[in-house]
């Protein structure tokens, strides 16, 4: 009986004391309001402040710059003209022969919102002359000056090379390359254009003697009335007559064209 009590007091000493329950999370306290009384949700977070950018003059002049820039735009056509003439040698007596030849014209012009603008061409051309009055001719001109409203003004620098006879003549104009310069006034009323000019040119190759213009070696004096229109949204078309003047050694020469300008529709 001792043994038995022995024993049972000693397995019952080893045994591991009972686990203690873990205590429940503490629920937060309510926020009460003034009164005490009604509890209410805790307040939001303040929202951020907004960081201002500060101006700086220099972007400001970059910025002013690029609207110019965009105000001011530099635009160009590039166009084709076939010529079609009759030219006619009227010194005591009238020869006439046909003038058959091509131009290709490059024209750029500057485009503000408004008050003065630039425009320039440059011209390359040749053609030859058959029939009662033979010979041919080339020519390349770059003209450049100010646009205001209607009304453009362009001078620049003109080669030209030519030789202009006649069977019918004993004196002729044989093979010479003449410099000088070409001026003309443009006004461009939408569908009419009106363009009007002179071009006095001297000899520096060749032999070429001086017509009856003062100063110079010949004197072109130049005139046309065209109209513009469009075939379609591509092509823009502009034809009409024209005429230029030659005050050369053997008498006036006079070439009667008619113009027709082919061009890419550009407004």
């Amino acid at each position: 009986m001792w043994l038995a009590l022995l024993l049972g007091t000693a397995l019952g000493a080893s045994d591991p004391p009972p686990e203690e329950a873990p205590e429940a999370p503490a629920e937060p306290e309510p926020v009460e309001d003034e009164e005490g009384s009604t509890p209410t949700e805790p307040p939001a977070p303040a929202a951020p402040e907004v960081y201002e950018i500060p101006r700086v003059p220099e972007l400001d002049s970059v910025v002013e710059a690029a609207e110019v820039a965009q105000r001011t735009l530099l635009r160009s056509r590039v166009g084709v003209r076939p010529e079609l003439g009759l030219v006619l040698a009227t010194d005591q007596q009238v020869d006439a022969g046909a003038r058959l030849g091509g131009t290709i014209a490059v024209h750029w012009w500057t485009v503000p919102q408004k008050g003065l603008r630039w425009s320039g061409e440059t011209l390359a051309g040749a053609a030859g002359l058959v029939g009662g009055v033979q010979g041919w001719d080339a020519e390349v001109s770059s003209t450049v000056g100010p646009w205001l409203g209607p009304v453009s003004l362009r001078l620049g620098p003109v080669l030209r090379g030519d030789s202009t006879g006649s069977p019918n003549r004993t004196t002729n104009l044989p093979d010479a390359f003449l410099v000088g310069f070409k001026g003309t006034m443009t006004v461009d009323a939408d569908h009419v254009v009106f363009q009007a000019g002179a071009t006095p040119v001297w000899a520096v190759a060749g032999t070429r003697a001086a017509g009856p213009a003062p100063g110079v070696t010949e004197l072109d004096v130049h005139g046309s009335l065209s109209f513009r229109a469009r075939l379609g949204p591509l092509i823009k078309l502009q034809v009409g007559v024209g005429s230029t003047t030659r005050l050369t050694a053997i008498g006036p020469l006079v070439d009667l064209h008619l113009l027709l300008h082919l061009a890419p529709g550009i407004p």
